[in-house]
């Protein structure tokens, strides 16, 4: 059976207030194996989401050391020692 996109984000919404997948999927007739389906899916769509952020985030950063001529880790004071 196909859900809505509604639905699923109803349902999953529901699971985090209540806290027990299976009380939510009995009263909604639903297999807990799918509500774990959507509740990974919405896991690792968050944890993409926040992925994608810190790589923006890290671009900028990047691009404004550019802008001011310094080295991303040159605020640190670190000297690197290289011995042959």
């Amino acid at each position: 059976m196909m859900y809505s996109t509604e639905f699923k984000e109803q349902i999953v919404k529901e699971v985090q207030e209540v806290g027990n997948v299976s009380l939510v999927c009995r009263k909604h007739s639903l297999k807990t194996s799918t509500v774990h389906g959507w509740l990974h899916l919405k896991k690792n769509k968050v944890q993409v989401s926040e992925k994608k952020q810190n790589r923006e985030f890290q671009k900028k950063i990047k691009v404004e050391n550019l802008k001011r001529g310094s080295h991303p880790i040159s605020h640190l004071g670190a000297t690197l020692d290289v011995v042959f």
